[in-house]
């Protein structure tokens, strides 16, 4: 499977009912990640998850941003660390 596959397949773009984005501007995309799969896939999903709630003519449809964020918490990069002691003065080079 393809770096752009893998993509497709975490951000929901290979269903045709979710899809927002071209092939083009998918790999636009992963490519200002560095190519990172899961980081591309968490920029689309947050930008997914946009409110989405409309009424027209007396019918709802639901807001869809709950669902992209879900998805989006799934591939989230970690940011955590070791946190440096608070004894230890810094490192300086």
């Amino acid at each position: 499977m393809t770096p752009l596959e893998q993509l497709k397949a975490l951000t929901g773009e290979d269903d045709p009912d979710f899809r927002m984005y071209a092939d083009e501007k998918l790999q636009a995309i992963l490519d200002q990640h560095g190519g990172n799969v899961k980081a591309a896939a968490y920029d689309i999903l947050i930008r997914k998850a946009q409110p989405t709630a409309t009424t027209l003519a007396g019918v709802s449809l639901p807001d869809m941003a709950p669902y992209w964020l879900r998805r989006a918490a799934m591939v989230r990069p970690n940011k955590s660390g070791n946190a440096p002691r608070a004894d230890d003065p810094p490192i300086r080079g």
